[in-house]
């Protein structure tokens, strides 16, 4: 019966951080809210992320599937270097796909996490200064500006929104707060 027991608290402290995100409500009343949208090819989709790149004070934390852009990478690399924290997941792929950016991005000192906890890490969105949300399909390659079908929406002045995408992040097990304290950027828990 003890032994039950310990499994019982065992899976319920595996299924507990996930209840909050997956309990939230999702419908949000999006007044006072700016949005931009582009479309890629031809659309400048990448000079629309650049701009919010630029326009951060505080924070950038980026989810993506596959990053080969350097225009977008060169953009957090000086985020960075004028004090905003950019922390950045990318699916597992990354860390050997030709083109990946992430190790240019590590070697600038932003914080780096390749997701091992779902097959494939699919989500492409950052969150800019916990207030402002880009998401869509459009992955941050050279390929998707020039030659895709893509598109990404920025939703603006929507702090809970940010929150429930940061909140998502944070669930998949890749608490970028505890990474950094413990100076590991490799791998995910």
């Amino acid at each position: 019966m003890k032994a039950l027991r310990q499994v019982a608290i065992f899976l319920f402290s595996l299924v507990m951080p996930f209840s909050e995100v997956f309990a939230e409500q999702k419908n949000l009343n999006l007044s006072n809210t700016s949005v931009a949208v582009a479309f890629s090819p031809d659309d400048g989709v990448t000079q629309m992320i650049i701009n919010e790149i630029d326009k951060a004070k505080i924070s950038i934390y980026v989810a993506a599937y596959s990053f080969t852009s350097l225009p977008i990478a060169v953009k957090l690399i000086e985020a960075q270097k004028r004090g905003v924290s950019v922390k950045v997941v990318l699916d597992q792929s990354q860390r050997t796909a030709i083109g990946s950016i992430a190790k240019r991005l590590k070697r600038s000192g932003i914080s780096v996490r390749f997701n091992r906890h779902y097959k494939i890490q699919h989500n492409k969105y950052m969150i800019f200064d916990e207030q402002h949300v880009e998401c869509g399909s459009f992955n941050y390659t050279k390929s998707a500006e020039k030659n895709n079908a893509e598109n990404a929406i920025i939703i603006k002045n929507q702090p809970q929104l940010a929150s429930i995408y940061e909140r998502t992040l944070r669930s998949y097990g890749w608490s970028l707060y505890n990474q950094i304290r413990h100076g590991n950027s490799e791998h995910t828990h």
